[in-house]
């Protein structure tokens, strides 16, 4: 799923739960960072957990904290390898797996 602005990335969230999103900190209108803090309020609500990657050409250490102090999951820096983009993005299916089946144990807990 892709969306052209963060105004259209949003509006695609509230409807539909992803497990993974790729942001742009320069995204049209308000960047990326507010649209990753939406997307964080949004979760809180419904209880629902999205893997979330920054991607950047800002490289300073700084920005990094802001991006991971904004809710998201990792921060990769434009020019980068293609393969080390694909690891993150499999790294980050990984935990949202392991996160998914750790919400359906407790879940069975409750039940017993």
């Amino acid at each position: 799923m892709t969306a052209a602005n963060g105004e259209e990335a949003l509006d695609l969230y509230q409807k539909v739960a992803i497990d993974i999103a790729i942001l742009d900190w320069m995204m049209p209108p308000t960047g990326g960072l507010t649209l990753c803090q939406e997307m964080r309020e949004i979760e809180r609500n419904r209880g629902t957990f999205c893997y979330i990657i920054m991607v950047t050409a800002k490289d300073e250490a700084e920005d990094e904290v802001r991006a991971f102090e904004s809710g998201v999951n990792d921060f990769i820096s434009k020019p980068f390898d293609h393969d080390v983009f694909t690891a993150r993005v499999r790294a980050g299916r990984k935990v949202v797996s392991e996160r998914m089946a750790l919400v359906s144990a407790v879940e069975q807990a409750k039940v017993k």
